[in-house]
């Protein structure tokens, strides 16, 4: 009697061991070994001028129904805007598609990180650890 093949998940990510990608990757690798679910990592900076297949990216294209049960979609591109990133992911229908930034249309689901509390809780802790009165924030594009 044959056993039922394990679940593999594809995740699409334009990079791995930054500062952003490795702790999401740790963590989804800790939760998928305690499942018994199997990972694909699919590294691929996707540019805007490459949504729509135009473009033949070997990394990617080896993502499918024939490889994979689901797809976690990370950052493919800082210059990605979500209906970019969605043309992008239609290539992977029927899959189902799990996004970290946002994409449009109907067929991903997202997660999303509420930074508010934590950004809350910092400044609360330069005032009343560190006593800071001047406090400035940069961020970077939208």
């Amino acid at each position: 009697m044959q056993s039922a093949r394990a679940t593999t998940i594809g995740i699409l990510t334009d990079e791995v061991g930054n500062g952003y990608s490795e702790p999401i990757l740790r963590e989804v690798s800790d939760v998928a070994r305690e499942h018994g679910v199997n990972l694909v990592y699919f590294v691929e900076w996707i540019s805007p001028e490459d949504v729509t297949g135009a473009a033949r990216l070997l990394t990617t294209d080896l993502a499918s129904i024939d490889s994979v049960d689901a797809l976690l979609v990370l950052p493919l591109g800082y210059s990605l805007s979500a209906h970019d990133l969605a043309r992008y992911c239609e290539r992977f229908q029927p899959l189902p598609i799990c996004s970290i930034p946002e994409i449009t249309g109907s067929f991903a689901s997202r997660v999303s990180v509420d930074n508010d509390p934590g950004l809350r809780a910092g400044i609360q802790h330069l005032i009343a650890v560190h006593g800071c009165r001047k406090i400035a924030f940069v961020r970077g594009p939208d």
